[in-house]
Protein backbone atom coordinates (compact mmCIF):
# COMPACT_ATOMS: atom_id res chain seq x y z
CA UNK A 1 0.00 0.00 0.00
CA UNK A 2 2.75 2.57 0.83
CA UNK A 3 4.36 1.83 -2.58
CA UNK A 4 1.14 2.65 -4.44
CA UNK A 5 0.76 5.92 -2.59
CA UNK A 6 4.32 6.92 -3.41
CA UNK A 7 3.85 6.08 -7.08
CA UNK A 8 0.65 8.12 -7.37
CA UNK A 9 2.30 11.14 -5.76
CA UNK A 10 5.26 10.93 -8.13
CA UNK A 11 3.08 10.63 -11.22
CA UNK A 12 1.07 13.67 -10.14
CA UNK A 13 4.26 15.67 -9.74
CA UNK A 14 5.41 14.72 -13.23
CA UNK A 15 2.07 15.76 -14.68
CA UNK A 16 2.30 19.16 -13.02
CA UNK A 17 5.87 19.63 -14.25
CA UNK A 18 4.88 18.86 -17.85
CA UNK A 19 1.88 21.20 -17.63
CA UNK A 20 3.98 24.04 -16.21
CA UNK A 21 6.69 23.62 -18.81
CA UNK A 22 4.33 23.96 -21.76
CA UNK A 23 2.76 27.19 -20.53
CA UNK A 24 3.73 30.59 -21.92
CA UNK A 25 5.36 32.88 -19.38
CA UNK A 26 3.66 36.28 -19.31
CA UNK A 27 5.05 39.29 -17.47
CA UNK A 28 2.19 41.56 -16.43
CA UNK A 29 2.96 45.24 -15.97
CA UNK A 30 0.21 47.15 -14.13
CA UNK A 31 -0.40 50.05 -11.81
CA UNK A 32 -0.92 49.36 -8.13
CA UNK A 33 -3.08 52.49 -8.03
CA UNK A 34 -5.81 50.42 -9.69
CA UNK A 35 -5.84 48.11 -6.69
CA UNK A 36 -5.36 44.38 -6.30
CA UNK A 37 -8.79 43.59 -7.73
CA UNK A 38 -7.81 44.63 -11.25
CA UNK A 39 -4.61 42.60 -11.06
CA UNK A 40 -6.47 39.52 -9.81
CA UNK A 41 -9.03 39.73 -12.62
CA UNK A 42 -6.32 39.90 -15.28
CA UNK A 43 -4.17 37.21 -13.68
CA UNK A 44 -7.21 34.95 -13.36
CA UNK A 45 -8.13 35.38 -17.03
CA UNK A 46 -4.60 34.47 -18.12
CA UNK A 47 -4.48 31.46 -15.80
CA UNK A 48 -7.77 30.11 -17.17
CA UNK A 49 -6.19 30.15 -20.62
CA UNK A 50 -3.16 28.26 -19.28
CA UNK A 51 -0.69 31.17 -19.25
CA UNK A 52 1.80 31.54 -16.40
CA UNK A 53 1.73 35.10 -15.03
CA UNK A 54 4.76 36.91 -13.60
CA UNK A 55 4.61 40.33 -11.99
CA UNK A 56 6.36 42.42 -9.36
CA UNK A 57 4.43 40.34 -6.82
CA UNK A 58 6.93 37.53 -7.56
CA UNK A 59 9.76 39.58 -6.04
CA UNK A 60 10.80 38.46 -2.57
CA UNK A 61 11.95 40.65 0.25
CA UNK A 62 15.45 42.05 -0.06
CA UNK A 63 15.57 41.74 -3.86
CA UNK A 64 16.68 44.73 -5.88
CA UNK A 65 13.48 45.92 -7.55
CA UNK A 66 14.80 47.00 -10.93
CA UNK A 67 17.15 44.03 -11.38
CA UNK A 68 14.41 41.55 -10.46
CA UNK A 69 11.92 43.16 -12.83
CA UNK A 70 14.45 43.08 -15.68
CA UNK A 71 15.17 39.42 -14.99
CA UNK A 72 11.50 38.42 -15.14
CA UNK A 73 10.85 40.46 -18.30
CA UNK A 74 13.95 39.05 -20.02
CA UNK A 75 12.82 35.48 -19.36
CA UNK A 76 9.18 35.95 -20.35
CA UNK A 77 7.70 34.80 -23.65
CA UNK A 78 5.26 37.73 -23.77
CA UNK A 79 5.24 41.15 -22.07
CA UNK A 80 1.72 42.35 -21.21
CA UNK A 81 0.90 45.87 -20.06
CA UNK A 82 -2.47 46.62 -18.50
CA UNK A 83 -3.13 50.21 -19.51
CA UNK A 84 -5.78 51.92 -17.40
CA UNK A 85 -6.38 55.64 -16.91
CA UNK A 86 -4.04 55.68 -13.91
CA UNK A 87 -1.44 53.38 -15.44
CA UNK A 88 -0.96 55.69 -18.42
CA UNK A 89 0.29 58.33 -16.00
CA UNK A 90 2.86 56.02 -14.37
CA UNK A 91 6.34 56.23 -15.96
CA UNK A 92 7.51 52.76 -14.96
CA UNK A 93 4.97 51.00 -17.20
CA UNK A 94 6.46 52.84 -20.17
CA UNK A 95 9.97 52.06 -18.92
CA UNK A 96 9.17 48.37 -18.59
CA UNK A 97 7.57 48.35 -22.05
CA UNK A 98 10.66 49.98 -23.52
CA UNK A 99 12.90 47.43 -21.81
CA UNK A 100 10.83 44.57 -23.24
CA UNK A 101 11.10 46.05 -26.73
CA UNK A 102 14.87 46.37 -26.34
CA UNK A 103 15.03 42.68 -25.39
CA UNK A 104 12.92 41.72 -28.42
CA UNK A 105 10.13 40.34 -26.19
CA UNK A 106 6.72 40.40 -27.94
CA UNK A 107 4.43 43.04 -26.42
CA UNK A 108 0.70 42.68 -25.83
CA UNK A 109 -1.18 45.76 -24.62
CA UNK A 110 -4.54 45.51 -22.84
CA UNK A 111 -6.17 48.92 -23.15
CA UNK A 112 -9.03 49.58 -20.77
CA UNK A 113 -11.81 51.85 -22.08
CA UNK A 114 -10.92 55.50 -21.51
CA UNK A 115 -7.17 54.99 -21.30
CA UNK A 116 -4.64 56.42 -23.72
CA UNK A 117 -1.48 54.86 -25.10
CA UNK A 118 1.47 56.16 -27.14
CA UNK A 119 0.25 56.07 -30.75
CA UNK A 120 3.82 56.14 -32.10
CA UNK A 121 4.30 52.66 -30.64
CA UNK A 122 1.01 51.25 -31.98
CA UNK A 123 2.54 49.70 -35.09
CA UNK A 124 4.89 47.60 -32.95
CA UNK A 125 2.42 46.46 -30.31
CA UNK A 126 -0.57 44.10 -30.30
CA UNK A 127 -3.43 46.09 -28.73
CA UNK A 128 -6.74 44.72 -27.46
CA UNK A 129 -9.41 46.96 -26.00
CA UNK A 130 -11.55 45.82 -23.07
CA UNK A 131 -14.42 47.20 -21.04
CA UNK A 132 -13.66 49.29 -18.00
CA UNK A 133 -14.75 46.50 -15.64
CA UNK A 134 -12.63 43.94 -17.59
CA UNK A 135 -15.71 41.76 -18.05
CA UNK A 136 -14.86 40.91 -21.68
CA UNK A 137 -11.13 40.37 -21.10
CA UNK A 138 -11.20 36.58 -21.34
CA UNK A 139 -13.12 36.68 -24.63
CA UNK A 140 -10.68 39.21 -26.06
CA UNK A 141 -7.74 37.02 -25.08
CA UNK A 142 -9.35 34.04 -26.80
CA UNK A 143 -10.00 36.06 -29.96
CA UNK A 144 -6.49 37.55 -29.95
CA UNK A 145 -4.24 34.73 -28.69
CA UNK A 146 -0.77 35.55 -27.41
CA UNK A 147 0.74 32.65 -29.37
CA UNK A 148 0.31 34.64 -32.60
CA UNK A 149 3.01 37.04 -31.41
CA UNK A 150 5.55 34.24 -31.10
CA UNK A 151 5.09 33.17 -34.72
CA UNK A 152 6.04 36.62 -35.94
CA UNK A 153 9.35 36.40 -34.04
CA UNK A 154 10.65 33.21 -35.60
CA UNK A 155 12.67 34.81 -38.37
CA UNK A 156 14.12 37.63 -36.30
CA UNK A 157 17.63 37.48 -34.85
CA UNK A 158 17.44 37.79 -31.07
CA UNK A 159 19.74 40.28 -29.41
CA UNK A 160 19.94 38.53 -26.05
CA UNK A 161 22.94 36.31 -26.69
CA UNK A 162 26.39 35.87 -25.19
CA UNK A 163 29.30 33.87 -26.59
CA UNK A 164 31.75 31.79 -24.55
CA UNK A 165 35.00 31.20 -26.41
CA UNK A 166 36.58 28.77 -23.91
CA UNK A 167 35.34 25.52 -22.32
CA UNK A 168 35.88 26.95 -18.84
CA UNK A 169 33.59 29.89 -19.62
CA UNK A 170 31.01 27.54 -21.11
CA UNK A 171 30.88 25.49 -17.90
CA UNK A 172 30.85 28.59 -15.72
CA UNK A 173 28.02 30.27 -17.63
CA UNK A 174 25.96 27.07 -17.81
CA UNK A 175 26.19 26.90 -14.03
CA UNK A 176 25.49 30.63 -13.65
CA UNK A 177 22.35 30.60 -15.80
CA UNK A 178 21.03 27.35 -14.31
CA UNK A 179 21.57 28.75 -10.81
CA UNK A 180 19.89 32.01 -11.82
CA UNK A 181 16.76 30.11 -12.83
CA UNK A 182 17.03 28.13 -9.60
CA UNK A 183 17.07 31.36 -7.56
CA UNK A 184 13.87 32.38 -9.36
CA UNK A 185 12.33 29.19 -7.96
CA UNK A 186 11.57 27.75 -11.41
CA UNK A 187 13.11 24.31 -11.99
CA UNK A 188 13.22 23.46 -15.69
CA UNK A 189 13.58 20.15 -17.52
CA UNK A 190 17.17 19.62 -18.66
CA UNK A 191 17.47 18.81 -22.35
CA UNK A 192 20.86 18.06 -23.80
CA UNK A 193 22.27 16.67 -27.01
CA UNK A 194 25.97 15.89 -27.10
CA UNK A 195 28.63 13.23 -26.78
CA UNK A 196 27.91 11.85 -23.31
CA UNK A 197 26.14 14.76 -21.54
CA UNK A 198 27.00 16.91 -18.53
CA UNK A 199 26.12 13.97 -16.29
CA UNK A 200 29.35 12.26 -17.31
CA UNK A 201 31.13 14.91 -15.26
CA UNK A 202 32.22 13.63 -11.82
CA UNK A 203 30.37 15.09 -8.87
CA UNK A 204 33.47 14.58 -6.76
CA UNK A 205 36.24 16.72 -5.28
CA UNK A 206 38.45 18.13 -8.04
CA UNK A 207 41.46 16.19 -6.69
CA UNK A 208 39.65 12.82 -6.66
CA UNK A 209 41.18 10.03 -8.79
CA UNK A 210 38.07 9.83 -10.98
CA UNK A 211 39.06 13.13 -12.60
CA UNK A 212 42.47 11.78 -13.68
CA UNK A 213 40.81 8.64 -15.01
CA UNK A 214 38.26 10.71 -16.93
CA UNK A 215 40.77 13.23 -18.31
CA UNK A 216 43.65 10.83 -19.04
CA UNK A 217 46.40 12.79 -20.81
CA UNK A 218 44.17 15.87 -21.20
CA UNK A 219 44.61 17.01 -17.63
CA UNK A 220 42.44 20.00 -16.78
CA UNK A 221 43.29 22.88 -14.52
CA UNK A 222 41.74 23.04 -11.05
CA UNK A 223 39.61 25.94 -12.29
CA UNK A 224 38.37 23.88 -15.25
CA UNK A 225 37.42 20.98 -12.99
CA UNK A 226 35.72 23.28 -10.52
CA UNK A 227 33.60 24.90 -13.25
CA UNK A 228 32.66 21.53 -14.72
CA UNK A 229 31.57 20.27 -11.31
CA UNK A 230 29.44 23.39 -10.87
CA UNK A 231 27.85 22.69 -14.27
CA UNK A 232 27.02 19.12 -13.25
CA UNK A 233 25.58 20.15 -9.88
CA UNK A 234 23.50 23.04 -11.24
CA UNK A 235 21.96 20.96 -14.03
CA UNK A 236 21.38 18.02 -11.69
CA UNK A 237 19.37 20.26 -9.34
CA UNK A 238 16.96 20.99 -12.21
CA UNK A 239 16.95 17.41 -13.53
CA UNK A 240 15.92 15.95 -10.18
CA UNK A 241 13.00 18.34 -9.87
CA UNK A 242 11.75 18.83 -13.42
CA UNK A 243 13.18 15.87 -15.34
CA UNK A 244 15.89 15.27 -17.90
CA UNK A 245 16.05 14.25 -21.57
CA UNK A 246 19.42 13.31 -23.03
CA UNK A 247 20.32 12.58 -26.64
CA UNK A 248 23.82 11.13 -26.43
CA UNK A 249 26.15 10.39 -29.32
CA UNK A 250 29.32 8.73 -28.02
CA UNK A 251 30.45 8.11 -31.61
CA UNK A 252 31.60 11.73 -31.68
CA UNK A 253 34.29 10.63 -29.21
CA UNK A 254 35.50 7.62 -31.21
CA UNK A 255 38.89 9.24 -31.93
CA UNK A 256 39.55 9.82 -28.24
CA UNK A 257 41.15 7.42 -25.77
CA UNK A 258 38.74 4.50 -25.27
CA UNK A 259 39.36 4.28 -21.52
CA UNK A 260 38.51 7.93 -21.16
CA UNK A 261 35.21 7.48 -23.05
CA UNK A 262 34.31 4.37 -21.04
CA UNK A 263 34.96 6.26 -17.81
CA UNK A 264 32.61 9.03 -18.86
CA UNK A 265 29.95 6.47 -19.76
CA UNK A 266 30.42 4.73 -16.39
CA UNK A 267 29.86 8.07 -14.63
CA UNK A 268 26.67 8.55 -16.65
CA UNK A 269 25.60 5.02 -15.74
CA UNK A 270 26.10 5.82 -12.04
CA UNK A 271 23.96 8.93 -12.50
CA UNK A 272 21.16 6.78 -13.98
CA UNK A 273 21.49 4.14 -11.26
CA UNK A 274 21.28 6.70 -8.46
CA UNK A 275 18.54 8.86 -10.03
CA UNK A 276 15.70 8.64 -7.51
CA UNK A 277 12.61 9.40 -9.62
CA UNK A 278 13.51 7.37 -12.71
CA UNK A 279 10.30 8.35 -14.51
CA UNK A 280 11.76 11.84 -14.91
CA UNK A 281 14.85 10.58 -16.76
CA UNK A 282 14.90 9.72 -20.48
CA UNK A 283 17.88 8.86 -22.72
CA UNK A 284 18.15 8.22 -26.44
CA UNK A 285 21.17 7.47 -28.64
CA UNK A 286 21.63 9.50 -31.81
CA UNK A 287 22.42 6.81 -34.40
CA UNK A 288 24.80 8.97 -36.43
CA UNK A 289 26.43 10.82 -33.55
CA UNK A 290 25.60 14.45 -32.91
CA UNK A 291 27.37 16.15 -35.82
CA UNK A 292 30.04 17.76 -33.65
CA UNK A 293 27.68 19.97 -31.70
CA UNK A 294 26.24 20.18 -28.24
CA UNK A 295 23.05 21.89 -27.06
CA UNK A 296 21.88 22.34 -23.48
CA UNK A 297 18.52 23.73 -22.37
CA UNK A 298 17.00 24.29 -18.95
CA UNK A 299 13.25 24.30 -19.50
CA UNK A 300 12.72 27.02 -22.08
CA UNK A 301 14.61 29.56 -20.02
CA UNK A 302 17.81 29.51 -22.05
CA UNK A 303 19.71 27.58 -24.73
CA UNK A 304 23.47 27.00 -24.92
CA UNK A 305 24.65 25.82 -28.34
CA UNK A 306 28.28 24.65 -28.52
CA UNK A 307 30.35 24.00 -31.63
CA UNK A 308 34.01 23.31 -32.46
CA UNK A 309 34.71 20.46 -30.01
CA UNK A 310 38.22 19.95 -28.63
CA UNK A 311 39.65 17.15 -26.51
CA UNK A 312 39.39 19.46 -23.49
CA UNK A 313 35.85 20.67 -24.21
CA UNK A 314 33.79 22.79 -26.58
CA UNK A 315 34.95 26.10 -27.98
CA UNK A 316 32.51 28.77 -29.10
CA UNK A 317 29.26 28.37 -27.13
CA UNK A 318 26.35 30.70 -27.88
CA UNK A 319 24.06 31.38 -24.91
CA UNK A 320 20.59 32.57 -25.86
CA UNK A 321 17.99 33.54 -23.26
CA UNK A 322 15.46 34.99 -25.71
CA UNK A 323 12.37 33.16 -24.41
CA UNK A 324 10.47 32.78 -27.74
CA UNK A 325 13.61 31.34 -29.38
CA UNK A 326 14.22 28.99 -26.46
CA UNK A 327 10.66 27.71 -26.71
CA UNK A 328 11.17 26.94 -30.41
CA UNK A 329 14.37 25.04 -29.55
CA UNK A 330 12.49 22.91 -27.01
CA UNK A 331 9.88 21.90 -29.59
CA UNK A 332 12.55 20.97 -32.12
CA UNK A 333 14.42 18.91 -29.53
CA UNK A 334 11.30 17.08 -28.32
CA UNK A 335 10.24 16.23 -31.87
CA UNK A 336 13.64 14.68 -32.61
CA UNK A 337 13.69 12.89 -29.26
CA UNK A 338 10.27 11.33 -29.87
CA UNK A 339 11.48 9.93 -33.19
CA UNK A 340 14.54 8.34 -31.54
CA UNK A 341 12.72 6.83 -28.57
CA UNK A 342 9.88 5.48 -30.72
CA UNK A 343 7.30 5.94 -28.00
CA UNK A 344 9.13 4.22 -25.12
CA UNK A 345 7.20 4.99 -21.93
CA UNK A 346 9.40 6.21 -19.04
CA UNK A 347 6.61 5.25 -16.64
CA UNK A 348 6.80 1.57 -17.54
CA UNK A 349 8.32 -1.06 -15.25
CA UNK A 350 11.97 -1.72 -15.95
CA UNK A 351 12.66 1.77 -17.29
CA UNK A 352 15.85 2.09 -15.25
CA UNK A 353 17.10 -1.27 -16.60
CA UNK A 354 16.32 -0.05 -20.11
CA UNK A 355 18.45 3.08 -19.62
CA UNK A 356 21.32 1.09 -18.10
CA UNK A 357 21.25 -1.28 -21.10
CA UNK A 358 21.52 1.70 -23.46
CA UNK A 359 24.69 2.86 -21.69
CA UNK A 360 26.15 -0.66 -21.37
CA UNK A 361 25.82 -1.08 -25.13
CA UNK A 362 27.82 2.12 -25.65
CA UNK A 363 30.47 0.97 -23.14
CA UNK A 364 30.78 -2.34 -24.98
CA UNK A 365 31.28 -0.52 -28.28
CA UNK A 366 34.48 1.02 -26.89
CA UNK A 367 35.69 -2.14 -25.11
CA UNK A 368 37.76 -3.47 -28.01
CA UNK A 369 39.50 -0.20 -28.83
Amino acid sequence: MPEKKKKITRATGNSQARESEGRLRVFLSYSRVDGEEAFKKVASAFSKLNYRVFSDQEIGGGTAFTDAIKTFISHSHIFVALLTKSAGERPWIHQETGFAMARDIPIYLIKVAGANYPTEMASQIQVVEVDEDLSNLEDQLKNNPLEALLKSKKNQVPEVIKIAEWPEHRAEWLADYAEKVQLMGRPGKVRQIGGVSSFSIPNAHINADIWNKRDQENTRSELGRHMLRRERQALEWHAKRAGCRLMIGPRILQDQDAERVRTRLEILKEFVTDFEDIEKLEIAVAPHGVDNWNVTMVGDWFVAESMAPRSTGYRHTVFNWHAPSAKAWVKRFDDEFSELTNGIDPHSDGHRDHLVRIIDEQIAAFAGK
